[in-house]
């Protein structure tokens, strides 16, 4: 089982002035995040979906700081593909073999090698670029 949080705002009401909030119209809700206010939604999650396990506890222990203090944010989680060859077989899979797809092939395979990304960035970005994927 992969787990993947999405989170869109830190603590506060919207209608509040004084909480300057910016929720970007983003594919997904990638943070940043209020530490105590995300590890307080995951507390159902287990009894939603039980594979998951002690995955919460363990990622959000693991943030607490050496000095016994939590973080007061949590970032969103960004992926980096180094290995060239890797992305090729990704997009390969994602958007088919057929020689009509190479530039879709091309510009994932880009996408990917460029640097680190967020998923709601990649997909974004694939749908500028016009890549169709044929995997779900």
């Amino acid at each position: 089982l992969k787990v993947f949080h999405l989170f869109s705002r830190v603590h506060g009401d919207l209608e509040r002035d004084y909480n300057s909030f910016n929720i970007a119209p983003t594919f997904f809700s990638e943070g940043p995040g209020n530490y105590r206010d995300i590890i307080q939604n995951r507390r159902n999650d287990v009894v939603f979906n039980p594979r998951i396990g002690s995955f919460n506890v363990e990622t959000f222990l693991s943030l607490i700081q050496a000095d016994g203090y939590n973080p007061f944010t949590v970032e969103a989680v960004a992926f980096t593909m180094t290995d060239i060859e890797a992305c090729k077989r990704v997009a390969t899979q994602a958007v088919g073999e057929a020689d009509g797809h190479r530039a879709q092939r091309e510009a994932l395979t880009g996408i990917l090698n460029g640097g680190p990304f967020r998923p709601g960035q990649l997909f974004q970005l694939m749908e500028d670029q016009n890549i169709e994927l044929i995997i779900s």
